[in-house]
């Protein structure tokens, strides 16, 4: 049974490390996405607090103009009253001019030129009232135009503020959301696995992402690819935490050191390595028949993403690891942030 199940994963091996390398750049791509999401989310939330900031000095701005025309409008309601009121006075006292020249027409002729002189006077103020109102209800008419624009544009950036403060606290949400779904998972993980903490594992968290390294020792013999019974008891606990969290995806890297493979047979070098060392965890993980196959990833990156690049056996035994990275479903987030 144990020969079946290795030759099994041999066979995934084998079939990952011929996959064309656009497979692998297509899955770098991917998980290079699932890295930046988050940080694409935060940074997108950043901008719109200052759009919201800057709309709400636009809304006071709008405000303080709504108030001015306001006034304005008020003032000139009550110039047009007046000049309204005046303008009718007048034109009463020009007719009873008129009636009064009427009956004086019989009378002396400087009383008739003081009375025509009278009258021209009070139509020209007449005239003068009569043009005054008119450019009076022109202004008013203008004003309440420029009122009525300005509390429609108003209106709209109210409104955008509305929407986009909607929009913040929605992505603010699901940033905690995920943040305390990872930090849960960190907690879970490293009470499932206290037992192998400090003895080749390390379970840390970077970039909104949980890594779960495991050191060569912990998994492999030299140059083999086939895991230990330690290493298949730590994978199996990892195995649990990750059946209970069906909306974690996972990402399994196998990395080397910088010594050429010198073996034979199936391993051609250290990038072939890494990739069944990759594919051999993901046999181990899917035993927990819970996990979809669907959402785990598994990559060989050979020896080129070192921890430490010193040409030393300390710096090579830490290079020497896999690691499993989960990363939460942030296709919900992403439609937040893509809505903009």
């Amino acid at each position: 049974m144990k020969h079946l199940s290795i030759f099994s994963i041999l066979i995934i091996a084998f079939f990952v490390s011929c996959v064309p390398m656009k497979t692998f750049n297509d899955m770098e791509t991917d998980y290079n996405k699932m890295r930046d999401d988050l940080a694409a989310a935060k940074r997108q939330t950043r901008e719109l607090g200052v759009q919201n900031n800057e709309l709400n000095a636009q809304v006071a701005s709008l405000s303080n103009e709504n108030s001015n025309l306001l006034a304005d409008t008020t003032r000139l309601s009550k110039k047009v009253y007046q000049l309204q009121y005046e303008l009718n006075r007048n034109k009463k006292v020009y007719a009873d001019l008129l009636a009064t020249y009427d009956e004086t027409a019989a009378g002396s002729t400087q009383e008739m030129r003081d009375l025509l002189q009278q009258l021209q006077e009070f139509q020209n103020d007449l005239q003068a009232g009569e043009d005054a109102l008119s450019s009076t209800q022109a202004a008013l008419m203008s004003k309440r135009g420029a009122l009525e624009m300005t509390v429609a544009d108003l209106e709209q950036a109210k409104k955008s503020i509305e929407e986009r403060n909607a929009r913040i606290l929605e992505m603010e949400r699901l940033i905690n959301q995920k943040d305390s779904l990872m930090n849960s998972l960190q907690s879970r993980v490293v009470e499932a696995m206290k037992g192998y903490q400090g003895n080749g594992l390390d379970v840390h968290m970077k970039d909104g992402r949980l890594y779960v390294s495991l050191d060569e020792q912990l998994l492999f013999q030299s140059g083999k690819w086939d895991v230990d019974p330690k290493g298949q008891q730590a994978l199996g606990k990892l195995a649990e935490v990750l059946a209970d969290n069906p909306d974690i995806k996972v990402l399994i890297e196998g990395h080397t050191d910088d010594v050429p493979y010198n073996g034979s047979g199936q391993i051609k070098d250290n990038w072939d390595l890494s990739v069944k060392r990759a594919t051999a965890i993901v046999g181990i993980l899917l035993k927990n028949k819970e996990i979809a196959p669907a959402r785990i990833t598994a990559a060989g990156r050979g020896e080129f993403i070192p921890l430490d690049p010193a040409k030393t056996a300390e710096a090579r035994q830490k290079n020497r690891r896999t690691e499993v990275i989960l990363t939460p479903d942030l296709d919900e987030l992403m439609k937040v942030v893509g809505g903009n």
